[in-house]
C-alpha cells in the first residue's frame, strides 16, 4: 500500500497554520503555526525546513469565501499563496473551500 502525506496550509495575514495528514488515516493533525516576515511577506526559509522534513504528495489550502459563496480578500491572498506553493515546490495543490470549517 502507498500511504501519502499530504501538508494543509490556512493562511492568514500575520501567520499561517499548517498540518499533516495521511492518505490512511485521514486525520489532520496541526504541527505549526508559520509568522510571516515583518512586512508582511511569506516566510519561505520556514516553510522549507517544515517540507524538507517530510515527504510530501499534496498541498491542501483553505480558501475563504463568504456565506454567499463569493470570494474576499482573504480568498485571493490564499489563492496566491497556493500559486506560489505549488511552483516553488513543485508539488501538486488543491483548493478547499474552508467557509464554516471553523465551527
Amino acid at each position: 500500500m502507498n500511504i501519502e502525506t499530504y501538508l494543509g496550509f490556512d493562511v492568514g495575514t500575520k501567520r499561517t497554520g499548517v498540518a499533516i495528514a495521511n492518505s490512511l488515516t485521514q486525520q489532520a493533525t496541526g504541527i505549526e503555526v508559520v509568522s510571516h516576515h515583518k512586512n508582511g511577506s511569506t516566510n519561505w526559509d520556514a516553510f522549507d525546513q517544515i517540507i524538507m522534513q517530510h515527504t510530501v504528495t499534496l498541498f491542501i489550502v483553505g480558501v475563504p469565501y463568504d456565506k454567499e459563496g463569493k470570494e474576499q480578500e482573504m480568498t485571493f491572498i490564499a489563492k496566491s499563496f497556493a500559486r506560489k506553493l505549488s511552483a516553488r515546490y513543485n508539488i501538486s495543490m488543491v483548493l478547499v473551500d474552508e467557509y464554516l470549517s471553523s465551527n
